[in-house]
């Protein structure tokens, strides 16, 4: 998207995702299969600003209505336009972003654990992130309920035991998973999905985290095994419009290998609890005993991006 390179009247979406402050992060978007793309602002885990383009070059802004009603915004930029015209708007455009971001940073409710998103986005060690808040498109509803239920459904009824815990039954996953926190690339080019937990999460909700991160490398597999070839150039492309906006400064970017299994991992929070640790470890135990191991890499994070592994 030309309007966020260096020399774009968005640029500054760029330089507020590279801020390293209040879990600030740009993330770009597609509408694939359907036409037209986006860049997303996210405060924490909440957005503050869409900035879409159409296939003609037309672009708008979109944001939540609630921070739209509080704050100064213009009707007029929501409407599909030529970049001369939202550029000629955009200093009043930048004057609304900092009242959200201001407003979120208040609010403290979408911060938790998007700061701790952030923080993996940034560093995460020898990995080089890809999307925040991944999904996967499909060319219709059926196509998607088909596919997750074939890929989803044998993890969520393996949860189920005779002799369940307490809080076993209560919080155990009785959906799909279809929202990966973070999609990324090692330098060799494995593909992993990243599941973040924040230690503010519940116990059970950190528990389960293993079988949502599961969930997702199964669905990001299935997608690289249906056209490897188109999935290492849409990945490629992802990487190389990052680096001409401004987010990368990176000479060599890896290159998807397709031949290498997606790998789930975890990012919890160092700061979480004895309880949340134990209940893990007794969901991961239990898939191991029903023979369907999770195979997933569990890992502590501090705010600054640092992965270290967990010592059980």
């Amino acid at each position: 998207m030309v309007a966020l390179a260096p020399k774009g009247f968005a640029h500054s979406l760029v330089l507020y995702g590279r801020s390293g402050m209040w879990g600030l992060d740009l993330q770009l978007r597609s509408l694939s299969p359907k036409p037209g793309r986006w860049a997303t602002l996210y405060v924490g885990t909440t957005k503050a600003i869409d900035l879409h383009v159409d296939p003609t070059g037309r672009f708008k802004v979109s944001s939540a209505l609630s921070y739209r009603k509080a704050h100064s915004w213009n009707d007029s930029w929501s409407k599909w336009q030529d970049a001369e015209s939202l550029a000629a708007s955009w200093t009043e455009i930048a004057q609304y972003i900092d009242q959200v971001i201001n407003t979120v940073i208040l609010q403290g409710k979408h911060l938790k654990e998007g700061v701790v998103q952030s923080a993996v986005s940034r560093r995460g060690g020898n990995l080089t992130m890809l999307d925040r808040e991944g999904v996967l498109g499909f060319a219709n509803q059926a196509e998607k309920d088909r596919t997750l239920r074939r890929i989803c459904e044998p993890w969520l009824k393996a949860a189920e035991r005779r002799d369940p815990p307490n809080w076993w039954n209560g919080s155990k996953p009785s959906r799909q998973s279809t929202e990966c926190d973070i999609v990324a690339l090692t330098h060799t080019g494995q593909l992993v999905t990243i599941e973040v937990k924040p230690a503010s999460a519940s116990a059970s909700s950190i528990a389960w985290s293993p079988v949502q991160a599961r969930q997702y490398a199964d669905q990001f597999q299935a997608w690289i095994n249906q056209d490897p070839k188109e999935a290492v150039s849409i990945l490629a492309d992802r990487l190389a419009q990052q680096r001409r906006i401004g987010m990368r400064s990176e000479r060599s970017l890896p290159i998807l290998d397709p031949s290498r299994p997606v790998k789930p991992i975890v990012a919890v929070d160092r700061r979480w609890s004895i309880v949340a640790r134990k209940r893990m470890r007794a969901v991961v135990d239990h898939y191991e005993w029903v023979g369907k191991p999770l195979e997933v890499e569990v890992l502590e994070i501090d705010l600054i991006g640092r992965l270290t592994e967990v010592h059980w």
